[in-house]
């Protein structure tokens, strides 16, 4: 039998815990903005600021694991349920539906901030290889090779051609 009390207070732990994820991916989405925007900076001490936030996020987003895991336990055993077939998700059957409602509401506002946070990354990784890509090549034309010598890394960690195709003269 499941104990109404028991899975009330539950989706109540799953409310705070379901917003404090949503705090640090909302920080997550604001780093990454500002690392878009400060790719073209140079400016090391807003870089080395941006790192520092970065871990500061990571070191929340581990502890947010934890709990979650816990969480999923607890909502293992209140539902009768192994702990891998469990999820907050599965808890909101059983919740009374205000706190339900509420549990979804957070939830789509982490599944936006995770698509933005994808979206960023994706413009960011094309950003770092164009100016990768262009540094190269400023490289090889300082230096007399050829352009169609120039390879650089993919997102994967394997060499490629470069992707711009635009020459670079170095003038003297």
């Amino acid at each position: 039998m499941i104990d109404i009390n028991v899975i009330t207070e539950l989706g109540q732990r799953c409310i705070t815990h379901l917003n404090a994820e949503s705090e640090v991916l909302g920080k997550f989405v604001n780093v990454s903005q500002r690392i878009r925007d400060s790719l073209g900076s140079h400016d090391d001490e807003m870089i080395a600021a941006l790192k520092s936030e970065q871990v500061g996020i990571e070191s929340a987003a581990e502890a947010m694991r934890e709990t979650r895991d816990t969480l999923r336990q607890d909502i293992a055993i209140a539902i009768g349920r192994q702990v891998d077939a469990t999820s907050i998700k599965s808890l909101e059957d059983h919740l009374p539906a205000e706190v339900a409602k509420e549990i979804g509401m957070i939830r789509e506002k982490i599944e936006d901030l995770i698509e933005q946070i994808k979206a960023l990354n994706q413009t960011n990784a094309v950003l770092l290889q164009h100016n990768i890509d262009v540094f190269q090549r400023l490289i090889l034309g300082a230096t007399g090779q050829a352009a169609s010598e120039c390879k650089t890394y993919s997102s994967k960690g394997l060499l490629q051609k470069s992707a711009v195709k635009i020459p670079i003269t170095v003038s003297n």
